[in-house]
């Protein structure tokens, strides 16, 4: 098939049962579509397992947003444990409901009870691993999980895409999927080299052959090589090659500017949740890029963004010649949950929406302020 709609497909067959008969969170839950009824129900599946093991999501932002949401139905979830029931199975379609539907558990409710919403080591007192994205634009958010997390192992996905796995996870790195597909990387040059070829601290761009009929598939990824797992590269996901904002030929490309953003904020002894940058216009109809970010931001940290940037010699010369402004920051609230939801597109999972670092977009300001 060309593509599918739940993440166990990727094993297939008996694999693929397996897989499910071990999940928390049954997989009929991705046809919900509304984002509310998503969250609850994702939880209330969550918090009948005392047993909880592993969570694998993909961007680190979807799971702190379900830490964020404990506390705000914390009662309507116990009580939902306690009884066996849910609030929301009247509005919810035949084949979902049946999905959701469990036994009372008196007992894992009065230990729910006891824990409260804020502490999700007590909550599961079994968790031993938290795998997500961890590198380009997810960096930050990784960061900030981990912070809320400590002593938990967090682990960094290798890129997997949905035409191929590139890269797994491997003590502590992230070594090319060599057994998986047939892989070629074209370098900044265009010229197009094979896995053993490849130079550490370079940049490529990954180019992939699968036993499904692919043929030299270009993926759009920048991977950078951080190191070797034997004779294997291991790689590190820079972001998008495509994702380029150039309003005035500044030629800003998606994966610099998380590398620049993420130097800016270590420089300024910050990590915040979520951060992008976008293009926006001012009265006098001139353009600048401004940061949009949660939590506390110093006030260093626009001109320190700005200097990072100008290590791009066509952004520095739109500087200097008056053609953009100067970086400026606006604080926001729930950012990752108003980027997915300005990002939604019908059929699309929450899950899978991913943040990005630069956004071409010019009405952001709007959206954030209308939410606040």
């Amino acid at each position: 098939p060309i593509g599918f709609d739940d993440d166990s497909a990727y094993l297939g067959g008996v694999r693929q049962r397996l897989a499910e008969s071990t999940f928390a969170v049954p997989s009929a839950l991705r046809l919900v579509r509304d984002p509310d009824d998503f969250r609850y129900l994702t939880l209330l599946c969550l918090l009948r397992q005392p047993e909880l093991r592993l969570v694998s999501v993909w961007h680190p932002s979807f799971f702190t947003l379900l830490l964020e949401a404990l506390p705000t139905r914390w009662e309507e979830w116990v009580g939902d444990v306690t009884d066996g029931g849910c609030r929301r199975a009247a509005q919810l379609a035949p084949g979902i409901r049946e999905a959701v539907e469990a036994p009372p558990q008196p007992r894992r409710g009065a230990e729910l009870q006891r824990v409260g919403p804020r502490d999700a080591r007590a909550i599961w007192p079994r968790l031993q691993m938290v795998s997500c994205w961890g590198d380009a634009q997810a960096a930050l958010p990784f960061a900030d999980l981990r912070h809320r997390l400590p002593g938990l192992a967090l682990q960094s996905k290798g890129l997997l895409a949905t035409e191929a796995f590139v890269s797994i996870p491997f003590r502590e790195k992230h070594p090319l999927a060599v057994t998986s597909h047939f892989f070629e990387f074209a370098d900044a040059g265009g010229e197009v080299l094979r896995a053993h070829e490849l130079r550490l601290g370079e940049t490529y761009s990954v180019i992939v052959t699968t036993g499904g009929g692919l043929w030299r598939y270009r993926l759009g990824d920048l991977v950078e090589v951080d190191g070797f797992s034997g004779a294997t590269p291991s790689l590190r996901f820079l972001g998008r090659g495509a994702s380029v904002s150039d309003l005035c030929g500044e030629k800003l490309a998606e994966h610099f500017v998380t590398r620049a953003l993420a130097t800016a904020c270590a420089a300024c002894g910050c990590a915040p949740p979520f951060a992008m940058l976008a293009p926006e216009c001012d009265a006098d109809d001139c353009w600048s890029y401004t940061l949009f970010a949660e939590g506390e931001l110093p006030p260093e940290l626009p001109a320190r963004l700005d200097a990072e940037l100008r290590a791009n010699p066509h952004y520095a010369l739109c500087r200097d010649l008056g053609q953009l402004g100067p970086v400026t920051c606006v604080p926001v609230t729930d950012g990752y949950q108003i980027f997915s939801a300005a990002s939604a597109a019908p059929g699309r999972r929450l899950g899978d929406i991913k943040p990005q670092a630069l956004s071409p977009r010019t009405d952001w300001r709007a959206r954030f302020s209308a939410s606040s």
